[in-house]
This record gives C-alpha cells, sequence and structure tokens, in this order.
C-alpha cells in the first residue's frame, strides 16, 4: 500500500502561463550581495537562459540572499529553465566566492502561476519594490543589486 501522507502533489506548468518565481539562498546567508560580478554573472544568465528556454521575463529583483522574477513560460519550460539558471548561478557565484557548498535553500523553487491581469501587475509591483520594502534604500533605482529598471523598458540595447 502507498503511503500519501507527506506528499507534495506534482508542479502544474502549463504553457503560456505567468508566474511569481522565488528562490532563497541556503540559510537566508547573503551569497547574492549586490557586487558588479554578482550582477553581470545573474544579468547574463538571465539573458541567455530565458532565450534559450523561450521564458518572456517581465521584472526581477535579486536581493542578497534571494531573487524574484515575474516571467511567462510560452513553451512549459519553467522547470528546465529553473533547474538550469539555479545549478550555473550557484557554480559561478560559489566559484567568485571561493566556496563550493550548497547556495540554494534545500526546498525548490516557489513558482505561484498568477491567474489574472492585475495579478500580475501586483506582483510586478512588488518585486520592483522589494529594496524599498525592506528598508534597503529610499527609491528602488538606488538599489545596487540586479533589478529590471522600469525606466529601461524599450531602450535599444536593453536584453534583460
Amino acid at each position: 500500500m502507498l503511503c500519501t501522507r507527506n506528499m507534495t502533489a506534482p508542479r502544474q506548468i502549463l504553457q503560456g502561463k505567468t508566474y511569481l518565481v522565488t528562490r532563497r539562498c541556503s540559510e537566508r546567508r547573503f551569497f547574492l550581495r549586490p557586487s558588479k560580478e554578482t550582477n553581470d554573472i545573474i544579468r547574463y544568465l538571465l539573458a541567455a537562459l530565458s532565450q534559450r528556454y523561450g521564458i518572456a521575463l517581465h521584472a526581477f529583483c535579486v536581493m542578497s540572499d534571494h531573487i524574484h522574477l515575474v516571467l511567462t513560460d510560452p513553451l512549459a519550460r519553467l522547470p528546465d529553465f529553473q533547474r538550469d539558471l539555479g545549478a550555473l548561478i550557484a557554480r559561478a557565484v560559489n566559484s567568485a566566492l571561493g566556496r563550493w557548498e550548497a547556495l540554494w535553500a534545500r526546498n525548490s523553487y516557489s513558482a505561484v502561476q498568477l491567474e489574472t491581469p492585475a495579478a500580475v501587475i501586483d506582483k510586478i509591483v512588488y518585486v520592483l519594490a522589494n529594496p524599498v520594502a525592506a528598508a534597503l534604500v529610499g527609491t528602488a533605482c538606488e538599489w545596487p543589486g540586479l533589478w529590471s529598471d522600469p525606466r529601461a523598458i524599450g531602450r535599444p540595447g536593453e536584453v534583460v
């Protein structure tokens, strides 16, 4: 007899859905604290992997101990995108920090499906305001970490 207690339902991933994705660092440590190197690593990986997996990235904010993304997944490739993004960020950031232990918390990433346009806008605002809400800066554009500045939307040459 199969015991189903304490089993988590599989994550339902459907084409064309929009999600708020969050991933936390191990022990909530500040492995992603802002630096040119960390920002460049994550900017590159977000651009390369969103292109590889056809992910439409709407907003993102990299805090010192976690990352938030609002994205649409037209091809239902979110698990592959998250697998590679997590693994490559961990390898590159660990290398930059001279460490080799787990970068991410043991539990997997959180992906909350956003059902309505209003929910998408609400989570984009939440993500973009995260550094201010955490009382780290007075305005979001002061955040030295990687952040999708809405003033960059539509500018030529902007990949992420």
